[in-house]
């Protein structure tokens, strides 16, 4: 995908005034960069229904004819969320379009993607976010949905990326790399601890009436206390043990931190 990303700034980069064929094949190739869930825009009705070329179109002119100023921030927010009009474009893809068509104009700092992947995901009990920034802001997460959270969400950006001394473009790459590989393991050792509970003699704790929950907090501690993987059966049998015990009914980590020397060498 880097080479669909290079294509994509060196073709947006020569534009002065793209024709109509040019601006929608960009569009495509973006959709495409972006993802599986960039498919939206495509169903329902099909493509040549739900694009609006006029909401598009305005959106590249003020991109390729953008006066640079110190804080971009709130005007470009107003475009982003423009996009929104174009049915199956939210901000995790309103954001590529941006990224792209303003990188003739700030180059390594046109502003940074916010999708699900920057913002993360919560477990299935929809309690914690397991990945992603609100995985370490669990009591004030950031809403990809919200336009001031966008305007948050990328004033913070800045302000790290002159902090660490790296562009946009570079910060927004390691954070996106980052979650992804958190995600990675979060899904391997989820795996794991299914398929050590369905081969095992404890399968019957499959129809604990919390199961998914469970797991999902088994996976958690896992990831977060860097937990060995020879003793993934003493803590699945421990917590679900546990969680028979009323006392720490919703607070597993409590209970698991408690008894952690169980767990470690």
């Amino acid at each position: 995908m880097r080479e669909v990303e290079s294509y994509l700034f060196k073709k947006i980069n020569s534009f002065t005034n793209p024709t109509d064929s040019e601006i929608i094949d960009i569009f495509h190739k973006i959709q495409c960069w972006g993802g599986r869930m960039g498919k939206g825009v495509y169903q329902k009705e099909g493509f040549d229904k739900n694009f609006k070329m006029n909401v598009y179109k305005d959106m590249v002119s003020k991109c390729l004819n953008f006066d640079l100023e110190n804080n971009w921030v709130n005007e470009v927010s107003d475009w982003t969320f423009d996009l929104h009009r174009i049915h199956g474009i939210n901000t995790s893809f309103s954001t590529k379009h941006i990224r792209f068509w303003l990188y003739k104009k700030l180059k390594e700092n046109t502003p940074p993607i916010f999708d699900e992947v920057i913002q993360g995901r919560k477990d299935v009990s929809k309690i914690l976010w397991i990945f992603g920034l609100n995985k370490y802001n669990q009591k004030y997460p950031l809403n990809n949905s919200s336009q001031n959270n966008l305007i948050i969400y990328w004033e913070q950006m800045i302000k790290k990326s002159k902090k660490e001394k790296i562009s946009l473009l570079e910060l927004e790459r390691r954070l996106f790399n980052y979650f992804t590989i958190q995600l990675e393991n979060y899904k391997n050792v989820k795996k794991m601890i299914k398929k050590i509970i369905h081969n095992s003699f404890k399968s019957e704790i499959k129809e604990f009436p919390d199961f998914d929950y469970l797991v999902e907090e088994i996976v958690i501690y896992i990831n977060k206390y860097s937990v060995k993987e020879n003793y993934y059966e003493e803590l699945i049998e421990f917590t679900f043990q546990g969680r028979n015990t009323p006392k720490y009914y919703g607070s597993m980590e409590e209970y698991l931190l408690e008894n952690k020397f169980m767990f470690e060498d």
